[in-house]
């Protein structure tokens, strides 16, 4: 039908490496793959559909500048894998939610694994894991393993065994640093329990069933919420006493 071949010699072979089907409007059909130093494929506004084996499994935009970008199409309902890296069930996937899906409006980054011990996710520098997310949701930084489970104390594990380690809560300088203990989505039971440091008043609380029992500051001790200076515990006698 008229095709138009680019054909070289290979020993005594000749090998087809580009063939132009002038019946399907020129379409080009490269006998192996493609290695350029430089690639421009038609508009960076217009979309292009990608194939393996004739069937479509990639539909929308790549745009591929100083940055890789992928503008994905997905029906209604649907997640949109923009970019997945791996095997059915095992592997790396980056989606955004679509109108109407289960996610949408998010961008999330899905590990995926259905072997034994589920999937995980590592952030490493240098080859050395930073950070690492477990198949449980565990979150653990500096390290790889995972605090005391026998009260829940292994969902968030902050490491460093060749040194000190600790965590810095920074707020304004009238602002509050808060840690809230809660079993409720609602309600006082969001904050059953707190520690809170005021920085505004240079004040440490310390709360029980939702309320202030006890104040820490420059004057000393106060209990039950109690801010005067002077009621203040600042000091302490030792010996014996009757009542």
């Amino acid at each position: 039908d008229g095709d138009f071949i680019i054909q070289g010699i290979d020993g005594s072979s000749f090998i087809s490496a580009v063939t132009f089907d002038i019946s399907e409007a020129g379409r080009a059909t490269f006998n192996e793959d493609v290695i350029a130093s430089g690639l421009y494929v038609g508009s960076r506004n217009a979309s292009y559909d990608f194939y393996n084996n004739g069937t479509s499994y990639f539909n929308g935009s790549v745009y591929i500048d100083d940055a890789l970008t992928v503008v994905a199409a997905a029906g209604a309902g649907t997640h949109t894998h923009a970019i997945f890296t791996g095997t059915a069930g095992r592997g790396l996937a980056l989606k955004s939610g679509q109108t109407g899906g289960q996610h949408n409006g998010k961008a999330i980054i899905d590990a995926q694994d259905t072997e034994a011990g589920g999937a995980s996710m590592d952030f490493q520098i240098g080859g050395n894991t930073k950070v690492a997310i477990d198949n449980s949701g565990r979150l653990m930084i500096g390290t790889t393993t995972e605090g005391r489970a026998g009260e829940g104390a292994d969902m968030f594990t902050i490491g460093d065994t060749s040194n000190n380690s600790g965590m810095t809560m920074r707020s304004g300088t009238s602002g509050y640093g808060s840690i809230y203990f809660s079993d409720a989505t609602s309600g006082t039971g969001e904050y059953a329990g707190y520690l809170q440091y005021s920085h505004a008043n240079e004040r440490l609380h310390i709360a029980t069933g939702s309320s202030i029992r006890l104040n820490v500051d420059s004057d000393g001790l106060k209990f039950n919420n109690d801010t005067a200076a002077a009621n203040a515990l600042d000091d302490y006698e030792e010996g014996s006493w009757t009542v």
